[in-house]
């Protein structure tokens, strides 16, 4: 499972780097990705007080 993932991101990665944007059978996986960005960014934000 580690692996698929890693090599999904990869993949993205890939994409985002020659294209901009990610293949669209991953578009979903991005998405999440962005998602946990965003809870990792408001909690941490939470812990330091802003």
């Amino acid at each position: 499972m580690v692996v698929t993932i890693g090599n999904n991101l990869n993949r993205i990665a890939h994409n985002l780097w020659v294209g901009g944007n990610p293949p669209p059978h991953l578009q979903h996986i991005w998405d999440r990705v962005l998602q946990s960005l965003d809870g990792i960014d408001a909690a941490t934000a939470s812990i330091i007080g802003r």
